[in-house]
């Protein structure tokens, strides 16, 4: 059975696609294997246009727009310095985000279909990245920064758009977080200061609550209660821990969970 492209998909690959857009503009036509008559609907666009408007479209990812959101640059700023650093062009990268088979997982408007946030389909997107993830230290940095907008996000939007698809990420009825456990030295380095403690780990907490965003470096005991490990721990000290989240919202109460 043959698939025929519908022009609004042909319009969508030509904005979006770098590698259809550049054959379309070369005249390499058998490269993209359309039909003569959606070609031909294609004879009067120009060309120039068509190239900026699909920068543009990669710049307002990567700089956000004013007064609404803060872009991928603003979300993922060490991120992008270490691109960078490394002799990755922040505009070329996107351009490559936006042709991948992930960003096509994205949606921006309500009622657009079901979608994810496109600060989750860059981190999914850079998860794949073979010279962004050969180091442990950069798939840490690109998790904090994602979870630290994720979060940012939900406790603005708590009704959002889109769907949260990151198994790293619970909502036990109060609040939305994920607790993940780094190496002291790259815990130290994503917290910019010394955390106190010896262990070889330190436990991270981010979380949306229904006031506020909370992230940071938290106790063993923390992040095991956050958890659900100590939900019946008759221990004083784990009831306190409890009491303590309950108040900040990252618990429910008694009477809610009753």
């Amino acid at each position: 059975m043959t698939c025929v492209l519908r022009m609004d998909q042909a319009l969508y690959r030509l904005l979006h696609h770098r590698t259809a857009r550049e054959a379309f503009l070369a005249g390499r036509y058998e490269e993209l294997g359309w039909p003569d008559e959606l070609l031909q609907a294609f004879a009067t666009v120009d060309p120039d246009e068509l190239s900026a408007t699909a920068k543009q479209i990669c710049r307002n990812l990567l700089a956000g727009e004013r007064g609404f959101n803060r872009g991928l640059r603003g979300a993922y700023s060490r991120v992008f310095q270490a691109l960078e650093a490394g002799g990755r062009k922040a505009l070329e990268v996107v351009y490559a985000f936006v042709e991948s088979d992930v960003y096509a997982h994205y949606r921006e408007l309500p009622y657009a279909g079901e979608g994810i946030c496109v600060e989750e389909a860059f981190y999914e997107f850079l998860q794949r990245d073979p010279w962004f993830v050969r180091d442990a230290r950069m798939r840490c940095l690109l998790t904090h920064e994602f979870l630290t907008a994720l979060m940012g996000i939900l406790t603005v939007n708590q009704d959002p758009a889109f769907r949260v698809r990151t198994e790293l990420v619970q909502d036990n009825g109060a609040a939305r977080f994920a607790v993940l456990c780094y190496p002291r030295a790259v815990a130290e380095a994503l917290g910019g200061r010394t955390i106190s403690g010896e262990d070889a780990e330190v436990c991270w907490l981010y979380a949306a609550t229904k006031e506020r965003f909370i992230g940071g470096p938290v106790s063993e005991l923390v992040a095991e209660v956050m958890l659900g490990m100590h939900a019946s721990d008759g221990r004083e000290e784990a009831y306190l821990v409890m009491q303590k989240l309950t108040e900040l919202g990252l618990l429910q109460k008694e009477e809610q969970l009753g």
